[in-house]
């Protein structure tokens, strides 16, 4: 049996964002620089070379069986842009594109790849990050830290997409349209979610019959919630925005 290989001969990850510079990314509306506007930049590019199984759907490039194959991609790219504009008001958007490379295709058109990925507001109850209310398309949802990255500060090669259990069937790219309350409480960080799942039938997928085996459903579809919380032990998780971001 010929085993699957894959080697990332590069992966690239820049980051650009100038927290501090004033006259960069970053504008300040007040004088402290407390208020402000802010842009970051990410981009991922991989390199990668496939020994593939014979006759496996990833052996196939233009209808013909490949013995070994390479490509170069963008697996992420993406634009944040931030604006704290009180103290305790804040807006987020995130607009970008996912695995893109030569043999990407949709619906016949190469160029259709972006989208927004996140476009959110917010408002905290308080000073200390114990409460804060948000509402938008948003990443934020339950089951694990995985299901709601911060791309930037993954601590893997990759996320692992079984951890987002229902990515592109209900969603937007794990995004839902949610309201949601998050905060840290001492140790305990916590988020409480309620979302309005888009259906199964706008996935652009072929969709299986109804019968007895279990999918998602077609109709009567109803509102979400889901519950989060963990302990940190050692440092704390940054609450800038909803995505599990790695510990301060």
């Amino acid at each position: 049996m010929t085993f699957v290989r894959m080697v990332y001969l590069v992966m690239f990850t820049i980051t650009g964002g100038y927290a501090q510079q004033q006259n960069g990314l970053r504008f300040a509306l007040n004088e402290s620089g407390s208020h402000y506007f802010q842009f970051t930049f990410l981009n991922q590019t991989w390199l990668r070379f496939n020994q593939n199984n014979p006759g496996s759907l990833g052996s196939l490039v233009e209808g013909e069986s490949q013995k070994n194959t390479f490509d170069i991609g963008l697996r992420r790219t993406r634009i944040q842009m931030f604006r704290k504009i009180t103290d305790r008001a804040f807006l987020y958007f995130q607009f970008g594109q996912n695995n893109f490379n030569a043999q990407y295709n949709s619906n016949g058109n190469r160029k259709i790849a972006t989208f927004f990925h996140d476009t959110l507001c917010e408002y905290s109850f308080a000073e200390d990050n114990t409460l804060k209310i948000g509402a938008g398309l948003t990443i934020a949802t339950g089951l694990s830290r995985f299901t709601q990255p911060g791309i930037s500060s993954i601590l893997t090669t990759d996320v692992p997409v079984f951890a987002q259990t229902t990515v592109d069937q209900t969603d937007i790219f794990s995004r839902k349209l949610s309201v949601y309350a998050r905060g840290q409480l001492g140790k305990f960080d916590y988020r409480f979610i309620l979302s309005d799942p888009f259906p199964i039938t706008s996935s652009v997928t072929n969709l299986p019959p109804i019968g007895n085996d279990a999918n998602f459903a077609q109709k009567n579809i109803h509102y979400g919630n889901r519950l989060i919380s963990s302990i940190s032990f050692l440092n704390r998780n940054h609450t800038l925005h909803p995505t599990w971001q790695e510990p301060i």
